[in-house]
């Protein structure tokens, strides 16, 4: 993994995106995150960039399992993570198929500040280089 984390967030709903982008930017080992609304989008840059992590909505991975195979085959290293709805009809568990985690929109500030601290440290950065000293 890079010196610091190029995150890529993948999802339709605009909001939301640019809020988990707002959280994610605030954090000093974060050297870039990225945005898409849509898989076709998503496949190009992440060829274009090889992010780190990618951040997928579930309803958009769901229909496209070979896409998300694809990815994770031309980039082992990346982190492929899926965010999912409180809805119990669609599964958010570590062993979906492609998916290195799953976690929840509900909790998605803890989840993503998480998650992102955890990435860094087995990245070998300080772990106190994942908190947010950027002022907004």
């Amino acid at each position: 993994m890079p010196e610091k984390c190029h995150v890529l967030i993948a999802e339709n709903d605009d909001f939301l995106r640019e809020k988990i982008a707002g959280v994610l930017s605030r954090l000093e080992c974060i050297s870039a995150v990225s945005q898409v609304s849509d898989m076709t989008t998503l496949a190009a840059m992440v060829d274009k960039y090889a992010p780190s992590i990618i951040l997928v909505d579930l309803k958009l991975a769901s229909g496209n399992k070979t896409l998300i195979n694809e990815l994770r085959r031309k980039h082992e290293e990346m982190r492929i993570y899926f965010m999912n709805e409180n809805d119990t009809k669609l599964p958010c568990a570590e062993k979906i198929d492609g998916a290195d985690g799953c976690f929840f929109k509900q909790n998605i500030v803890s989840e993503v500040h998480n998650l992102i601290e955890n990435e860094c440290s087995e990245a070998g950065l300080v772990s106190s280089s994942c908190k947010y000293p950027k002022k907004i």
